[in-house]
């Protein structure tokens, strides 16, 4: 083998190397707006749900910039879960705009997602600095583009949702991210049945990178957060045009007939880095302890069923002894059974309340593939009663012991980390049982 072509294979396997850089976060969800079958805008319930999501390293570049030939070598995921309606991941172009925090696309989803639940959502971003504070990725969808309406005025009508994500601090370090949420884990974590579904067909797809803000309208992270485009092929599944709504004159959120763009053409076609998968059906078990231990903590009153339902029969627990500093001196461990291994999605939901400030909260789940526990989520312990409904990272049936009859299994730990005002704290439960999703 040739020196020119040894070192063509180093250089590719550097830069898959490069690569494979993959990380879990967490994303809050602000709000869920989207409308339902009578032409409604709904909002959905979304206090405390958080959900987990996958971020891969990729090698996006300035629109302006040289391509990386070697940059093809990384593949995009597959969904076996689900079907994938949607696909532009073409990883030898990806791209961004560095003024493009906020901007619009359209996807023609392939008619084999009507009237399913969107399952996953893979996209694309790259940042300047990174985010030290929360930040949050908006998006919105319109059915139809209407022309003659002018400048400065919204061309993309019809709205059919409107959704704020929160990254946490941290969730991004400097560089280009491809990241995927799991919608299908919101969908199990709504309490009712009538849930609407989110539109499917030709949609106007917005993203808009703003600073956090409690109403959802902070400032556009101009200059620092872009969407990454795909742009060597025209979408592998479904279909959009070489256009998109660069919202610049000016930017605030509207995107007007003359600000439809394009990147000049094939190689840089002006289409998102975009993945989306469906399902048809699904069903959401709760599932409830059926046994309760302490593995740290002293017993105050309660049993498992008082973990079942929010009705005030509390199992209560008070700190007990630890072997280390590091231990938490309460450490609440339930075990339950899912109806099957073969899950779409598995949230912990939970009700808690500390007597006393200056404690934080844990929750872990057992991972039975790495024989591990998992944490899920870590946050100062309310004062108050506060439900929490988080979802797992991962594979979901990888925390289901299937040879045992489908175990599942979770911990909540409490643990002081700062000022107390008793010396002998506790908490109490109201409510801790698993939402399992299937087919």
């Amino acid at each position: 083998m040739s020196n020119r072509i040894l070192t063509l294979a180093a250089l590719a396997c550097a830069a898959v190397s490069s690569f494979a850089e993959v990380r879990w976060g967490q994303v809050e969800l602000a709000f869920f707006r989207v409308r339902d079958e009578d032409g409604r805008m709904v909002d959905l319930p979304t206090k405390g749900i958080v959900l987990p999501v996958r971020m891969e390293r990729i090698d996006a570049r300035p629109v302006n910039q040289t391509r990386n030939p070697f940059s093809a070598f990384q593949f995009p995921p597959t969904f076996p879960e689900a079907s994938t309606v949607y696909q532009n991941d073409t990883p030898s172009n990806y791209f961004y705009d560095p003024q493009g925090a906020s901007s619009a696309d359209d996807i023609n989803i392939l008619p084999s997602g009507n009237g399913q639940w969107w399952y996953d959502l893979t996209l694309g971003v790259n940042t300047v600095l990174g985010n030290s504070v929360k930040v949050m990725n908006r998006q919105l969808g319109w059915q139809f583009y209407t022309e003659g309406l002018g400048h400065d005025v919204q061309s993309l009508t019809s709205l059919v949702f409107d959704v704020g994500w929160v990254f946490l601090p941290g969730q991004f370090p400097p560089g280009s991210w491809k990241y995927t949420i799991p919608i299908h884990n919101y969908w199990s974590q709504i309490p009712n049945s009538n849930k609407p579904r989110v539109p499917n067909g030709l949609i106007y797809f917005a993203q808009q990178w703003r600073a956090y803000h409690i109403l959802g309208e902070g400032t556009f992270l101009d200059g620092d957060f872009s969407s990454v485009f795909s742009g060597d092929l025209q979408p592998q599944v479904g279909s959009s045009e070489d256009v998109y709504w660069g919202d610049w004159d000016p930017m605030n959120g509207t995107y007007a007939e003359d600000e439809v763009d394009f990147f000049g053409g094939e190689p840089n076609f002006a289409n998102f880095l975009m993945t989306l998968s469906t399902q048809a059906t699904g069903v959401t078990d709760t599932v409830r302890p059926t046994s309760v231990s302490l593995f740290r903590g002293i017993p105050n009153g309660g049993n498992v069923g008082s973990l079942h339902f929010v009705d005030q029969n509390y199992y209560r627990t008070n700190k007990g002894f630890t072997v280390n500093a590091q231990e938490a001196p309460i450490q609440i461990i339930m075990e339950g059974f899912a109806s099957t291994a073969s899950l779409t999605g598995l949230s912990a939901d939970i009700m808690t309340q500390a007597n006393t400030g200056g404690l934080q909260q844990t929750v872990d789940m057992y991972n039975f593939t790495t024989n591990q526990w998992v944490q899920v989520d870590q946050r100062a312990a309310p004062t108050s009663d506060t439900r929490l409904t988080v979802g797992a990272p991962g594979t979901p049936s990888n925390y289901v012991d299937a040879p045992n009859g489908n175990i599942v299994r979770m911990r909540v730990s409490f643990k002081a980390t700062g000022l107390t005002t008793l010396a002998n704290w506790g908490c109490r439960v109201d409510l801790s049982n698993w939402l399992a999703s299937h087919p």
